[in-house]
């Protein structure tokens, strides 16, 4: 990753082990709003905008998208405070992050 993009990201307090994939989302025009490697458990991302390139890629990343259900009619925020799921054009995934998962050894 390049030195500008290293900085940017200490600054912004993200993750080390979820960093690919957040470089992969600002290369596809999402704005990461909050972000989680799991640290042994699950790990979490909020993102709006983009090119539909997460969408069709998050399953392999370990990563599902928590869907609005009827909870989320009277929730206001950014997220379901029942259910998790984003809100107001937010999208959450979460689910055990699969790192590098384009590396070979990663194809089963």
């Amino acid at each position: 990753m390049k030195q500008n993009m290293l900085a940017t990201m200490d600054m912004l307090e993200i993750d080390k082990g979820i960093r690919d994939l957040v470089r992969q989302l600002w290369k596809h025009c999402y704005r990461t709003i909050s972000s989680c490697e799991g640290h042994g458990s699950e790990a979490y991302i909020m993102v709006t905008g983009g090119d539909e390139w997460f969408e069709n890629k998050a399953l392999c990343y370990g990563l599902r998208k928590y869907t609005p259900n009827s909870c989320c009619e009277t929730q206001t925020g950014r997220c379901c405070n029942v259910c998790g799921a984003g809100l107001n054009k937010n999208s959450v995934y979460r689910g055990m992050l699969i790192q590098n998962h384009f590396k070979p050894d990663n194809y089963n």
